[in-house]
């Protein structure tokens, strides 16, 4: 039976999950002296060998997946490892890290060492912080640490099918508030279902006296929002602010898919099984595309996508594209995967790869109208790999794009000051007369201004249809028009005069 292992944090729940596993599922944990964040050469073997039975348990709180296996062991057991790590389902438990902080003050050997929080929290040395496996030594306060733990682990749940990694995340809040619940979400992962329904949540000290298997002896009260108990609110809400603008945000996008705004039209109903005839979509489109197999001859697509990690000489600061935009000498690589929500395994194994396809397709159709238009980057290359679309483009100076060339406001002043709706206006049109509908010139993030001219690098958001009237028809275009007029009454309030006015959409 598959292996699993539990990544988080200390103080974030990984005691509270293990317990629950063990004992409603039929897995046992693996020897409590050989943790994976302690091997060494003379434990590793032993390690090595109870996880290669199956059917075990492993937690670790490695801060980065960069450095998982980087430990001081021989070249066959960091072989080994990788193997057993890659074949095992992994589960990311992470926590309010104001609550991590806060849990970790309450250990009783902090609390003896200092006279209160803030003492600890200025004076403490981040080396003896226990939350910090193989820490990388870049930050000198627990808040940038927490944070960029989790960016680090949710980067790889972004990319997991990529990666080829089996990957779940799952709350210490969602476990404590809602446990059947998050019960059925670990048995599904699990692909197995409960033997027993034991409630290991402790009400009290008491509680470990029934016949729960408990995997810790240091047990609090495991209160949610424990933090407004030894720091202030004020400094609780500057945390937060700066969690969720760096990750919390892009993770509730991810896993909740809500509605954005009010012109938003949540995709994950666009990728279920049963959402079109995709047998049938996937012959089609894959006869068509047989007419572009030349279209890129020459281009050495293995050897970059082979040599990414190395070859690149730069990332993305945005946690959701880690592990799926890398930067070269004058080349971009994208991973494009079509849903930006969470899809069960089946169906994202069924789906993803027919709707890589089509965007495929699209790409291809409409490369050299809206190339020669001065609309879009040079594309290099443009395919499907392991299920997965993958194209490279030319790449711009950073200072070229619009959201680090431009002050960028909230709402859309950043369009309608920069006097860049006009542009997005004339590429839109030019698009709809080629019977293109972009859906993506509109964010500052996909927009490069370079000599008086706008480009789009995102290749997400151009649709193809058959004609003028099919296009018009369809809810993207309403959207986007409606998207538009929010826009022009910004403009207009600014300028006296309405920019939509010279064009009939």
């Amino acid at each position: 039976m598959t292996n699993i292992f539990i990544i988080s944090a200390r103080r974030s729940g990984t005691h509270l999950l293990t317990d629950m596993i063990i004992n409603n599922f039929n897995y046992l944990r693996n020897n409590d002296s050989i943790d994976y964040d302690f091997l060494t050469n003379e434990n590793v073997k032993t390690f090595i060998d109870e996880m290669s039975k199956g059917n075990k348990l492993a937690w670790s709180h490695y801060h980065n997946y960069d450095n998982f296996f980087n430990k001081n062991l021989k070249p066959e057991h960091i072989k080994k490892l990788k193997e057993i790590f890659h074949q095992s389902k992994i589960i990311y438990v992470y926590r309010d890290i104001r609550d991590v902080i806060a849990s970790h003050y309450y250990r009783p050997y902090i609390q003896e060492s200092y006279d209160s929080f803030i003492e600890y929290y200025n004076k403490h040395d981040m080396r003896d912080y226990v939350g910090l496996t193989n820490y990388d030594g870049n930050h000198n306060d627990i808040v940038d640490t927490l944070i960029e733990q989790h960016k680090n682990w949710f980067s790889i749940y972004f990319a997991k099918e990529i990666l080829k990694l089996d990957m779940e995340v799952i709350s210490y809040e969602e476990i404590i508030m809602n446990y059947k619940k998050s019960l059925n979400k670990i048995s599904r992962f699990l692909e197995q279902s409960p033997f027993l329904i034991k409630d290991v949540r402790l009400k009290s000290l008491e509680d470990k006296k029934n016949d729960i298997i408990y995997t810790c002896h240091h047990f609090r009260h495991g209160k949610i929002g424990d933090w407004q108990d030894v720091f202030c609110e004020e400094w609780g809400e500057v945390i937060n602010e700066k969690y969720n603008k760096q990750i919390g945000n892009h993770v509730k996008a991810y896993l909740l898919n809500p509605k954005l705004h009010k012109f938003h039209d949540p995709e994950t109903k666009y990728f279920q099984i049963d959402s079109q005839d995709w047998k049938r979509i996937d012959e089609e489109i894959s006869a068509e595309l047989n007419n572009y197999k030349d279209y890129f001859n020459g281009f050495d697509i293995t050897g970059l996508i082979n040599n990414r990690y190395e070859m690149c000489e730069r990332k993305l600061d945005d946690v959701r594209y880690s592990h799926k935009v890398f930067f070269f000498d004058d080349l971009v690589l994208k991973y494009l995967i079509p849903c930006k929500a969470v899809l069960d395994k089946k169906t994202f194994d069924h789906v993803i790869p027919i709707a890589s396809k089509i965007n495929l397709l699209t790409i291809l159709k409409t490369d050299k109208i809206l190339y020669e238009h001065n609309m879009t980057p040079k594309l290099h290359y443009a395919g499907i790999h392991d299920g997965f679309l993958i194209v490279v483009q030319e790449k711009f100076k950073v200072f070229d794009f619009v959201y680090r060339k431009f002050a960028i406001n909230s709402n859309w002043d950043w369009i309608v000051n920069n006097y860049l709706f006009p542009l997005v206006l004339e590429n839109f049109k030019k698009g709809l007369e080629n019977n293109i509908l972009l859906t993506d010139y509109i964010s500052p993030f996909n927009l490069v201004f370079i000599n008086s001219e706008l480009k789009c690098v995102d290749l997400d958001g151009i649709f193809l249809f058959k004609n003028n009237n099919e296009l018009k028809s369809s809810n993207k275009y309403e959207n986007q028009i409606n998207i538009f007029k929010d826009i022009d009454e910004v403009w207009i309030q600014k300028f006296g005069k309405s920019a939509l006015k010279n064009h009939n959409f």
